[in-house]
């Protein structure tokens, strides 16, 4: 029970760096979020698609090229 509760705990606190540094991406390319984009980040529990999303944001110029199906 103890092992699972500390990978619960380090799942939750890499998903967690993971927004933060989307976050920090999307900040310095001055992209605005609307709602809808917040409650995506923070939803989202999957590790590959908070990567996806920051790479996408490195050369992104709007939130909508970020979150673009590709």
């Amino acid at each position: 029970e103890g092992k699972a509760e500390g990978q619960a705990e380090g799942k939750a606190e890499g998903l967690a760096q993971l927004r933060q540094a989307l976050f920090a991406v999307l900040a310095r390319r001055d992209i605005a979020l609307a709602a809808r984009h917040l409650d995506q980040i923070e939803s989202c529990g999957d590790f590959a698609q908070l990567v996806q999303w920051t790479a996408h944001a490195a050369a992104a110029t709007s939130a909508d090229e970020v979150f673009a199906l590709h």
